[in-house]
């Protein structure tokens, strides 16, 4: 078996356990009237997901000089992944503050 296509399966597999937790969430903690609505919510989280992933890559790109200067280049070489990546880990890290906050408040049914 391929390297590529373990680590490919390992990151799959815990998008599937993510998701899978949180349509179970939305199930159980919905009212019966309200279910199919949870249900679409979460589908549109994922898009809504995809969505802002591009626009913050088009924002950063715009910002720091286009494909040719920036960050985010045509030439992998030449980019300044590791900035992109102290971007993200700074997003992650007010995700993560965040979500506890959120966690800590809330109430099951």
């Amino acid at each position: 078996c391929d390297v590529k296509t373990i680590l490919s399966h390992l990151w799959h597999s815990a998008e599937v356990f993510t998701y899978v937790g949180q349509l179970e969430f939305f199930y159980n903690e919905a009212t019966d009237g309200t279910r199919s609505i949870s249900t679409a919510i979460f589908l549109s989280e994922i898009g809504l997901g995809s969505c802002l992933s591009n626009a913050l890559v088009k924002i950063i790109e715009r910002a720091t000089g286009g494909q040719e200067e920036g960050w985010l280049r045509n030439d992998l070489n030449m980019s300044k992944l590791d900035y992109f990546y102290w971007i993200l880990a700074g997003i992650n890290g007010l995700n993560f503050f965040v979500y506890f906050w959120v966690a800590w408040r809330y109430k099951g049914r």
